[in-house]
């Protein structure tokens, strides 16, 4: 939009001028990027600074924790610049990759369903081996995404996408979660070929070079365990400073008023979380089986007395955030002492409170079994 300025606008080009005697006429946007390029000459400069300083100098501390804020320095710019360009390939995706199939609709520039916002990682043309035919493939930090091109790419080797770029992408196949996805190699492909799975789905693809397939294979694997990797973090929560005095089993007999909710998802998933205090465990739900539907259990720490028992129900949702369909509350002290005057398994119905469907509101019950140590 500046270079259109700065070329097209003669206003604009004669204020610039004007007001900036000392630019010497260069381009306004290459003047606006100076100070940056500065910014990231100052380490280099700084570290053979040190390199020349001897270590007896008084002056030798200060260097070397000038250089190290000036590297932290450097890597948040690099982090911005990365992000800015990942948010306009994402808008750039939801304005020229067609997928109406996928309901509800992918919306790019948004939140995963389980690893925070979504990123592009690397995209790229690569062939199906099977019958030459030619994908765009794109790889997002929660799924991989392969596509057909409504104009014929000619150069492989070439091909990449801008967010400048004019190119038109139709959907090819349901987009693969890096959940369950994983990157196959044997002898008997050639330096150029990988295979993708994802559950059933398995695809041989071939890159244009050696390089681009090594490029593509490390990308994908290293997008795959970043994504088991914070799901992982996700879950379990460190909690290892407190000592357990027992343990809370739950017993998810069913879930009603969700049946309108599901239909309008096309979905008979369930996501259940179930937490006392920083403790929590997930369990997926088939809501076809309609009553007992699974089973957890919980730690009880020595702070229970003090936390609350949670049930909150979310609607799966695969490319996007799942809907938090209602959640309810009960002080674990209610239920620690409903416990000692209870023997064998104890009932207890939830009516949760409105998520984020209005006027939804779920009815949990469920069975509890509490186990002290004491």
């Amino acid at each position: 939009m500046l270079n259109e300025l700065e070329h097209n606008n003669i206003s604009f080009r004669q204020a610039y001028r004007s007001c900036c005697i000392k630019t010497n006429g260069i381009n306004f946007s290459y003047f606006l990027l100076l100070p940056m390029n500065r910014i990231t000459r100052y380490p280099l400069i700084f570290e053979k600074l040190v390199k020349y300083t001897h270590p007896s100098d008084s002056k030798r501390k200060n260097l070397e924790k000038a250089h190290e804020l000036l590297k932290l320095l450097c890597t948040e710019i690099n982090d911005v610049i990365s992000a800015l360009d990942s948010s306009s390939m994402l808008i750039w995706a939801q304005q020229h990759i067609h997928c109406e199939a996928i309901q509800p609709p992918i919306v790019f520039p948004s939140s995963t369903r389980k690893v925070g916002p979504r990123c592009l990682l690397h995209c790229g043309a690569l062939q199906k081996l099977l019958n030459g035919k030619i994908l765009v493939a794109l790889l997002f930090n929660d799924f991989l995404m392969l596509t057909t091109p409504v104009e014929p790419i000619e150069q492989l080797e070439e091909f990449r996408i801008t967010k400048t770029s004019e190119l038109q992408l139709n959907l090819y196949k349901t987009p693969l979660l890096l959940e369950n996805a994983k990157i196959i190699q044997n002898k008997e492909m050639d330096d150029c070929s990988f295979e993708v799975r994802s559950g059933d789905f398995s695809m041989i693809l071939r890159a244009p070079n050696r390089n681009a397939r090594l490029f593509w294979i490390a990308q994908i694997e290293k997008a795959i365990n970043e994504y088991r990797n914070q799901c992982q973090i996700t879950k379990k929560p460190s909690l290892s400073y407190m000592s357990e005095q027992g343990r809370l089993f739950v017993e998810l007999v069913c879930i009603l008023n969700v049946d309108s909710a599901l239909r309008l998802l096309g979905t008979q998933s369930i996501l259940c979380k179930f937490q006392i205090g920083q403790s929590l465990t997930y369990a997926d739900v088939d809501m076809n089986k309609k009553e007992h539907l699974c089973t957890t259990q919980l730690p009880i720490y020595e702070t229970a007395y003090d936390d609350f028992f949670e049930v909150a129900i979310f609607l799966n949702r695969i490319f996007s955030p799942d809907l938090c369909a209602g959640s309810s509350r009960i002080p674990m002290a209610d239920l620690l002492t409903a416990a000692t005057m209870h023997r064998g398994p104890m009932s207890k119905q939830f009516d949760c409170e409105s998520g984020d469907i209005s006027n939804l509101r779920p009815r949990v019950i469920l069975k509890f079994v509490v186990q002290l140590f004491y």
